[in-house]
């Protein structure tokens, strides 16, 4: 960029007074040596900007890299890390935090188990992610370009490396301009800097009437460059102002000549150098203030670290007293902190103890040991103060003027009477808008509360129960096809053709046993274990009736048994399954907290059906009675019999008076996901400490098991009774019989298939051997070359003669062995 008064090269009068960037390193040097040769003042604003040998040194509005990177080893021995790994993006970012491999050396002597993960330029950068992951660290300073940072951290939550136990400290400075909402519910531990601070009043004012301009759509999103690019011409404006004011130049400046390598200095230019470094001048970035060498001094830098609420200014560093409100972990120790408390069980309650007590030792609950846990690991003292009312409070922000009014506990929060508010304390929108809070100890939603189903009434389609109707469908299909099978397979099974008249030695007809109501008669009787007068008697029937009768037994017996399950246990019938079965109705009355975050959900929906809920509730006469203050009178309208009603509420809250009153229980999932943290001051200086231990207890499953004591240990009386109702069997669990039953179907068929080829060949082979030899000769002759060379001709006619006879629905068929030609042999001596 070039710096006033560059003109047209037609004009003598004019020349280039100075040089604003450029961003690219490579170029970034170029032009810096350009500068030093015609003495004309180079301004630099990039992040990674080298500097090359020579007197007149580039003024560098951006941080000193040596500087940052000693702020870095700052937060990392304020953080405790004893290891870590650093990311980087290439060999330039790697050198930038020179200082902190000083202090962390990765060469003997070692204080510190350091390692290095080069990144590259991307766009995958799983492999040295997951490099780094193998490496067991949890701790990691970020370095890389801006435009990679978000890919960076994106692919590190894919590979595992964005959950509670992994802390970040990002270099970047630019790190609250990124979206950050993926990563805020991670439970990663993510801090960094911060040059612009939008909370400044010249920042907020300027940049928030020239949006536009900046091209972003609030003041927190302006990027570093685009700061500093402003602050370098503002800072080149004062400089040639005084310059001009005590020096009058005109309207010069350098005459470059066409061979830019021939030095011409300006004689003006180490002049207006001075005169910008002497400049007082405060910019989008603070105060801009240089040493001889043209690199920023006296800077000040705001600590920012993600909470589940967003990014927070958690404190502030100056060159002059280092760190404010970043505090050491061991600082905590004798702290003294006021903490309010709600008594709603389990959460906190009174002791019930038989002498006085006082102080803390009045209190137990859940949220008590948690606070416990976390002293104890800070080592910090403490009293509990409790919210008479047990109001939690609700906050709102006024856009304009950007100021909060918040009751209950968050007012006591915001106006710094307690230092941490803990309870059943839910984080909503309104209020992460004026109080800060910790890393969330407890996840959970909002569900129903309802009295537990009563038995069902028996019905006359109980004995439906044992199986569900996709088992009933194949069952009948089963009988009808194997019904069917029974009738072809008796029709193409020989022996299955009988003399109707025993006493008649040589038949004119036969006939067959399984006619189509004779086969159905035949598999049904077998299904109720009664039999028939039916008996198989070829090969084939005989096997399929095996594997029939198998499959009843099975079948038989599995309903058998379950059947008797549903007549000893009764099912309960199930009123409430879901929100659904709320809406558009009004015999079930329902209800919330009024002004908590469940009835907020309602408040602020937008959907028919929650909407109407919402409008059911506000109405005078149904808030009057169904509409409670506290959720103890919310259970007790659940509770009683009298009364057909559901409440909505917390699912621990559920969870814990369903093991204490055994008439109730939760109907449904949860309808929606939210969590409980503990609530800060706005002069809290102790949230990062705090938030870490926090971190530890989820990890290592101490809230996990004080919630296992405080909802189903402690008091509890009720237990599950549901868990050994009888289901109905499914197809997939009976599957296997019906594979069984197909395995013997098709087995049956192939017997079948030999019986009658057989039959057809013995017939064919006797009547053409008849045509050719007496009677008498014919078991002697069957086998003649002369003979066989015609049997397969009667074997065919043979064979459609016989399915032709079959193929009707008569069970009566003519015997096909009896030929003319052996009507008048003679006997055989």
């Amino acid at each position: 960029m070039a710096g006033a008064n560059g003109s047209s090269s037609g004009d003598e009068g004019l020349g280039l007074s100075s040089v604003i960037g450029p961003h690219e390193r490579t170029a970034s040097v170029y032009t810096q040596g350009l500068c030093a040769l015609h003495d004309i003042p180079h301004i630099v604003i990039g992040r990674g900007s080298r500097s090359t040998p020579g007197p007149v040194k580039p003024i560098n509005l951006y941080p000193d890299p040596n500087a940052l990177a000693a702020v870095y080893a700052q937060m990392i021995k304020k953080f405790q890390w004893k290891s870590f790994s650093i990311l980087y993006g290439d060999t330039d970012d790697l050198i930038a935090l020179r200082d902190v491999l000083k202090v962390y050396p990765m060469r003997p002597p070692y204080t510190h188990d350091i390692r290095a993960f080069k990144l590259g330029s991307g766009p995958n950068f799983s492999e040295p992610l997951l490099a780094a992951k193998s490496s067991g660290h949890k701790n990691f300073l970020l370095n890389c370009d801006y435009h990679m940072l978000v890919s960076v951290m994106r692919q590190a939550q894919e590979v595992g490396l964005m959950c509670c136990s992994y802390k970040y400290l990002v270099a970047s400075l630019d790190l609250q301009t990124i979206d950050l909402w993926p990563f805020q519910h991670t439970g990663a531990n993510i801090s960094g800097l911060r040059l612009v601070d939008p909370d400044d009043p010249f920042v907020s004012n300027f940049v928030g009437t020239h949006l536009h301009d900046f091209e972003i759509e609030s003041v927190d999103k302006l990027r570093v460059e685009d700061a500093l690019m402003f602050d370098a011409v503002a800072l080149f404006a004062q400089g040639y102002k005084d310059l001009a004011y005590a020096n009058p130049i005109g309207r010069g400046g350098a005459k470059l000549p066409e061979d830019y390598s021939q030095a011409r200095p300006w004689p003006e230019g180490l002049s207006l150098r001075n005169y910008i470094l002497s400049s007082k001048l405060n910019g989008l970035t603070g105060p801009l203030m240089f040493d001889a060498d043209g690199l920023r001094r006296n800077f000040k830098l705001d600590v920012l670290n993600l909470h589940h609420t967003g990014l927070a200014k958690v404190g502030t560093w100056h060159p002059d007293r280092g760190f404010d409100g970043l505090s050491l972990a061991n600082e905590v120790t004798q702290e003294h902190f006021r903490i309010l408390i709600t008594i709603n069980p389990p959460y906190a309650q009174k002791v019930n103890h038989s002498k006085m007590l006082t102080g803390n030792a009045r209190y137990e609950g859940f949220v008590i040991d948690i606070i416990k846990a976390i002293a104890k690991d800070l080592n910090f003292n403490y009293t509990f103060y409790v919210q008479d009312d047990g109001d939690n409070g609700k906050c709102s922000k006024d856009n304009s003027t950007k100021q909060c009014t918040c009751g209950g506990m968050m007012a006591k929060l915001l106006e710094n009477e307690m230092d941490m508010a803990i309870t059943d304390l839910t984080i909503t929108e309104n209020r992460a808008q004026c109080i800060r809070f910790s890393t969330v100890f407890m996840n959970l939603g909002m569900s129903i509360l309802y009295k537990k189903p009563q038995k069902a009434a028996p019905t006359w389609y109980s004995f439906f129960l044992p199986f569900n109707s996709v088992v009933w469908m194949c069952l009948a299909l089963a009988w009808v096809v194997v019904s069917v099978l029974f009738y072809v397979l008796g029709r193409l099974s020989p022996p299955e053709w009988t003399n109707p008249y025993p006493c008649i030695d040589e038949p004119e007809e036969l006939e067959n046993q399984f006619s189509i109501d004779n086969a159905f008669w035949f598999t049904i009787g077998a299904l109720m274990q009664q039999g028939s007068e039916l008996a198989p008697i070829g090969i084939s029937t005989r096997c399929l009736a095996g594997w029939w009768w198998f499959f009843c037994l099975i079948i038989a017996n599995t309903y058998t048994a379950n059947l008797a399950a549903f007549l000893t246990i009764e099912t309960p019938e199930v009123i409430v399954r879901d929100i659904r079965d709320l809406y558009n109705q009004t015999k079930i009355k329902y209800g919330a907290k009024l002004g908590g975050a469940t009835f907020k959900y309602f408040e602020s929906a937008t959907d028919p059906e929650n909407r109407q809920i919402y409008e059911n509730m506000m109405d005078p006469e149904w808030a009057s009675k169904w509409m409670v203050d506290k959720n103890e009178k919310g259970v007790e309208l659940v509770a009683n019999e009298e009364n057909d009603y559901a409440f909505f509420t917390e699912s621990p809250t559920i969870e814990y008076f369903q093991h204490r009153i055994c008439n109730i229980e939760q109907a449904g999932g949860l309808i929606d996901q939210k969590a409980y943290a503990i609530g800060y001051s706005s002069n809290f200086k102790y949230t990062m400490e705090v938030d870490k231990v926090m971190s530890m207890l989820n990890e290592n499953s101490v809230v996990k098991n004080l919630y296992k004591k405080w909802w189903t240990e402690k008091g509890a009386v009720c237990t599950d009774d549901n868990s050994n109702l009888p289901t109905p069997m499914t197809l997939t669990q009976l599957i296997g019989v019906f594979y069984v039953l197909g395995g013997g179907i098709v087995v049956s068929f192939a017997v079948v298939f030999y019986e009658f080829t057989s039959n057809v060949l013995s017939v064919s082979k006797i009547n053409e051997a008849s045509k050719l030899l007496p009677y008498c000769s014919i078991h002697k002759k069957i086998n003649n070359h002369r003979t066989s060379s015609l049997l397969q001709v009667a074997f065919k006619n043979t064979f459609w003669d016989e399915v032709n006879f079959i193929r009707g629905s008569k069970s009566i068929k003519p015997v096909l062995k009896k030929q003319k030609s052996l009507e008048n042999n003679h006997s055989c001596s």
